[in-house]
């Protein structure tokens, strides 16, 4: 039997974080998230014996996170959880 699965994840959570080394534009730091976790799954040409939503705790553990920051900074952060095991991002401070 063939089908298409079709998922959608929300997640608002809060995040901290502790800084292990910070340099003038080079930060490197571990953190750990808690949240809510809505799924959403749409099921095409298969029958689905799962519920097609619910909702959970979301967490994140953030083993090594390093930020290149000044005005516009990047981050890469190695860990577990709602966000993946390997997170790059792009940031600009006001």
């Amino acid at each position: 039997m063939t089908g298409k699965i079709f998922s959608r994840y929300l997640t608002l959570a809060l995040n901290v974080s502790y800084y292990w080394v910070q340099y003038k534009w080079l930060h490197f730091y571990s953190g750990l998230g808690i949240g809510l976790t809505h799924v959403q799954h749409e099921t095409y040409g298969i029958i689905s014996a799962s519920p097609n939503r619910f909702s959970g705790v979301g967490l994140q553990f953030n083993l090594l996170g390093a930020k290149i920051a000044k005005k516009l900074s990047l981050m890469t952060e190695i860990g577990a959880g709602y966000r993946g095991v390997f997170t790059i991002g792009l940031a600009y401070h006001l």
